[in-house]
């Protein structure tokens, strides 16, 4: 027959395994946690000095176009994205009106003639080589206007097209 010590032999013994095994699960899913959370903080370390390192260099560069005397504009698509004081003061438009300045604003036809500035920035913008510098004529906000030296150079920022525009004030060199 069946002995109830024996049954409680068996049953302590399968408590034991099912202890033991459930205490081993446990370390084992302890030992995942911790080697996750080193992963994490480590990914995290990493992300955040190449966040810092990102925004150094973003201000070393700004200083750099912050700190040249000739005007220097971004054009993403066909819209302004940024300009230095330079450029500003030059167009007279203030740094959050940029957005909504197209380049042909700053470079609009002359009555039914297209303007030949804003014709070579668009070629430029759509992959067309042209040579160097040239001459044009930068509209300001209050609808005058003053000729400059361009120099374009095409880039490309976070996926688009785009442009660097340096201009420079003829008039206060022709002076």
């Amino acid at each position: 027959g069946i002995y109830t010590e024996d049954v409680r032999r068996e049953i302590a013994a399968m408590e034991r395994w099912v202890v033991d095994l459930s205490a081993v699960i446990v370390f084992i899913v302890g030992l995942l946690l911790l080697y996750i959370i080193l992963q994490s903080a480590r990914i995290e370390r990493r992300r955040s000095q190449a966040a810092y390192e990102l925004s150094e260099s973003h201000e070393k560069y700004r200083a750099l176009v912050e700190a040249t005397t000739e005007g220097t504009l971004l054009i993403l698509g066909h819209r302004c994205a940024y300009a230095n004081q330079a450029m500003l003061e030059m167009i007279g438009h203030a740094q959050g009106e940029l957005p909504l300045l197209d380049i042909h604003d700053l470079f609009p036809p002359d009555g039914d003639e297209p303007n030949p500035a804003a014709q070579r920035i668009d070629a430029i913008l759509e992959g067309h080589r042209t040579a160097g510098q040239f001459e044009g004529r930068l509209q300001h906000r209050d609808g005058s206007s003053s000729d400059v030296l361009l120099s374009v150079t095409r880039i490309e920022v976070a996926g688009k097209q785009g442009l660097v525009v340096v201009a420079r004030d003829l008039s206060l060199h022709r002076a």
